[in-house]
């Protein structure tokens, strides 16, 4: 008999995350879906939805958590495009979607090979 608390992963709580990434965001008056609007939705602890969303064996959350996260990203980039969200948070949310203005720059030598420094000391 197993010990501890009951789960909460239950058939209940996949139509909950489903139903506020579906559009239930926008009833509740959020701009676009987020995990803690899921953790809201489905009355969870935050923690616990990151936990389900890496958990293989809970897949179907999994996947409501990533497409949240698609339905997000979509968002912050046009409505920032648009001027709707105000551009410094929405580049700071972005950078939790890869976003990055990070330069990375690398010096080669005319040819295109690894660049040769010789150092000479006297």
């Amino acid at each position: 008999m197993p010990t501890g608390r009951p789960t909460k992963y239950t058939k209940e709580i996949i139509e909950l995350a489903r139903a506020y990434v579906d559009g239930g965001y926008e009833e509740v008056g959020d701009l676009f879906p987020s995990h803690v609007g899921i953790a809201l939705a489905c009355n969870l602890a935050k923690s616990t939805t990151y936990e389900w969303a890496n958990d293989p064996d809970k897949q179907e959350f999994s996947d409501i958590f990533a497409k949240c996260m698609i339905l997000q990203e979509k968002a912050l980039v046009n409505n920032a495009l648009l001027g709707s969200y105000n551009s410094t948070i929405a580049k700071v949310m972005l950078t939790k979607h890869g976003y990055s203005d990070k330069v990375q720059q690398e010096i080669t030598g005319a040819d295109g090979s690894d660049l040769k420094i010789k150092v000479v000391y006297d």
